[in-house]
């Protein structure tokens, strides 16, 4: 599964429209779901989608700093 950058971003900004400033918890919530799957590409793209929900809101994790599309997924960290 390919998701583009410009398809994070739209749903980020529709979760923060629907959601404001829990945003980032409700896309956290679907982050475990698709972990608790061992779904991969959902996890890539769900993690991808919390981090740029904190980019926006200005709530950025500590660490969590860098571009999305290069840091958001560490092969070595997740082991594949």
């Amino acid at each position: 599964m390919v998701v583009r950058d410009a398809d994070i971003e739209r749903i980020a900004r529709e979760l923060i429209a629907k959601h404001g400033r829990d945003a980032a918890r409700v896309a956290a919530a679907q982050l475990n779901d698709v972990i608790d799957r061992n779904d991969t590409n959902g996890r890539e793209m769900w993690a991808c989608i919390v981090h740029v929900i904190h980019e926006q809101q200005g709530t950025s994790p500590a660490g969590a700093d860098g571009d999305c599309a290069t840091n958001w997924f560490d092969k070595e960290r997740w082991g594949e």
